[in-house]
């Protein structure tokens, strides 16, 4: 599973400030494409995204809502193996959103590190 919390996209536009959250979580199937020390893979998954949007003017809050969207990743990404047990990753997926989102997403790029037990 993966779980990727997003905040703060948004920011200050003067006297209006925007907020915006989401935090979504998936169950993703994996598929190497290649064995050996540097593998790319390619992903997709299923979960739920759920997401808290606040607009402020002058330091109040006029509009504030939070929704739930069912949601779709695909992606691919590379593992790179520094030990049989450590490995630097990079990942770039699209989440597609359901709902009041009407096939809107968004695209994690992401970066990390793995210890495997």
């Amino acid at each position: 599973g993966q779980l990727t919390y997003t905040h703060n996209i948004g920011g200050d536009f003067g006297s209006t400030d925007f907020y915006f959250e989401t935090l979504s979580g998936t169950v993703n199937l994996k598929g190497y494409l290649l064995p050996g020390r540097v593998q790319p893979y390619a992903l997709v998954g299923i979960g739920g995204t759920g997401v808290h949007a606040e607009t402020e003017v002058f330091d109040t809050t006029v509009a504030e809502d939070s929704t739930t969207a069912f949601t779709f990743r695909g992606g691919g990404g590379i593992d790179i193996y520094l030990t049989p047990r450590v490995h630097l990753y990079t990942e770039a997926t699209y989440l597609l959103l359901t709902g009041d989102f009407d096939g809107d997403g968004m695209i994690p790029i992401v970066f990390g590190a793995q210890f495997r037990f």
